[in-house]
């Protein structure tokens, strides 16, 4: 059997990948492999790594491997079934968080198409006051979020189905909620654009791809807000694509041209946050 420094020198994946899942495999974190070279990993652990390393081979990332993604400084569970959370993404949750510092309302909270729950927790881990709901179409996706609020030890109303169908009678409809809060992270790639990165070839698909423009799923949402009759202030949080900018312009003037709309750049200072309110 080979020692730490040995395994992950002849894996021949990047040290960094290779490094934490050896961690994940040890239990430990990246300073212990690095400090722990010569350490003799067990039989069970010999095995875990290979299988591990074999998976990086054949395309899967370190998320998909050790079942792990950080994302706004905590950790969650992640699967096959779930879109693996991105750092561009948490300016989102920073968003969404500056808008809640300044509103004294009774708000509401619904998280659109939630996959791993990563947006709805890490908002609910970071300022528990609001009522928070996540939706998502896929069940499994929905068992992963639960799981992620349990281990993040957060409350969060979850909810099966389209968008804001579940929602619908209970916020828009029944008493009035003050402020409503959408972060809608939707499937917004392109087909073109999917069959070019095969670094998210291992993601669900319907988590990435939506229609020949990407915008298909948010054209569904501002569908279902121009039936809104509701006295509540509402803000709606959309991440895009960068070269979406004017698509998705061109989709709410014509959807919901009274709303106003600013846009928000991610961390390489590209158009990434789309923000529309009702006031």
């Amino acid at each position: 059997m080979k020692n730490v420094k040995e395994l992950i020198s002849s894996s021949r994946l990047p040290a960094r990948d290779a490094t934490i899942v050896m961690a994940h495999i040890l239990h430990q974190d990246k300073s212990y492999v690095l400090a722990h070279q010569d350490d003799m990993p067990t039989l069970f652990e010999h095995i875990r790594w290979y299988w591990g390393s074999n998976q990086l081979r054949h395309g899967w990332s370190v998320a998909h491997t050790t079942g792990h993604k950080e994302f706004f400084g905590l950790d969650f569970l992640v699967n096959r079934h779930t879109l693996i959370p991105r750092p561009d993404t948490e300016i989102m949750v920073e968003t969404v968080l500056e808008i809640l510092n300044q509103n004294t309302k009774q708000t509401a909270v619904l998280d659109i198409g939630t996959g791993s729950g990563c947006i709805a927790i890490a908002l609910a881990k970071n300022n528990p006051l609001p009522l928070y709901y996540g939706s998502d179409i896929s069940h499994r996706a929905l068992r992963i979020a639960k799981a992620n609020a349990k281990y993040n030890q957060v409350t969060i109303d979850w909810r099966y189905g389209n968008l804001l169908t579940p929602f619908w009678s209970e916020l828009f409809w029944g008493e009035p909620t003050a402020s409503i809060i959408i972060t809608a992270n939707l499937p917004y790639l392109t087909p073109e654009q999917l069959a070019g990165e095969p670094n998210i070839q291992k993601e669900p698909v319907t988590a990435l791809v939506s229609g020949i423009d990407g915008l298909d799923a948010y054209r569904a949402l501002l569908t279902q807000l121009q039936q809104l009759h509701s006295p509540a202030a509402v803000t709606v949080l959309m991440e895009i694509d960068p070269s979406q900018v004017s698509g998705i312009g061109k989709v709410l003037s014509e959807l919901l041209p009274a709303w106003t709309v600013i846009t928000k750049a991610d961390l390489q200072g590209r158009s990434r946050l789309v923000i529309i309110s009702n006031r």
